[in-house]
């Protein structure tokens, strides 16, 4: 008879008093919870974290999508993440119980909308902030996108929604990608605001794709 596995594969940080979905893993074993504190792990029983193949990531993508619809909160695990056992899982929430819980309350309620901004010339030289700054305030103000003009017109395009909570930004080359952090339900509002805001920018294109767990706004499950 073949041993049970020992090792966690984990799909999500969910609330401590969440109960485990009736489900199944992408491995075809049923979802299991294990609880430390305030918070706890959606995993499935597996001794070792599959090999990355685009089926299993598309399974893994589409369970996550259905434990996003179960739950107001959640913390979705990067494809990977995988504990030894049981024990070893409950020392990672125990440990770091305060960030998944912080975590938690910033996603609340909330979804994640990835808007890719394409423009004729390299993000860093949009302006000449850069140039005229102190390097950390010029670190700062790339971060924030504040010397982009099309990113802030989409800001004063969306604020007035009051509908985004966070933002992540992700500068390459001649592209900036931009993880907003939004309101459930308030998706095709946002795409309608940000297609407005840019259609009003000289050669700035865009591209919007969404709602997706809050992938972007999530800490590292395992090292």
């Amino acid at each position: 008879m073949t041993p049970a596995p020992r090792g966690r594969y984990v799909y999500a940080i969910v609330g401590g008093s969440a109960a485990a979905p009736r489900a199944r893993g992408i491995g075809g074993r049923s979802l299991v919870r294990i609880r430390a504190g305030s918070v706890a792990a959606i995993a499935e029983p597996m001794d070792r974290p599959p090999s990355v193949e685009v089926e299993r990531l598309q399974a893994q993508e589409q369970l996550v999508r259905r434990l996003a619809r179960r739950h107001a909160a959640i913390l979705p695990a990067r494809f990977g993440s995988h504990a030894k056992d049981e024990q070893e899982l409950q020392s990672i929430l125990r440990t770091r119980a305060v960030s998944f819980a912080r975590g938690l309350t910033r996603v609340r309620g909330a979804e994640q909308m990835i808007l890719r901004l394409f423009f004729p010339e390299p993000v860093a030289k949009l302006s000449g902030v850069q140039a005229k700054a102190r390097p950390g305030t010029a670190y700062l103000r790339r971060r924030s996108g504040a010397h982009i003009p099309a990113l802030q017109a989409i800001r004063t395009a969306l604020g007035p929604l009051k509908i985004v909570r966070d933002q992540r930004l992700e500068m390459q080359g001649e592209s900036l990608t931009v993880f907003h952090l939004i309101r459930r339900g308030k998706s095709r509002m946002y795409a309608t605001a940000v297609f407005e805001a840019v259609s009003r920018e000289s050669g700035v294109a865009a591209i919007v794709s969404g709602p997706w767990p809050p992938y972007a706004f999530t800490p590292e499950v395992t090292e």
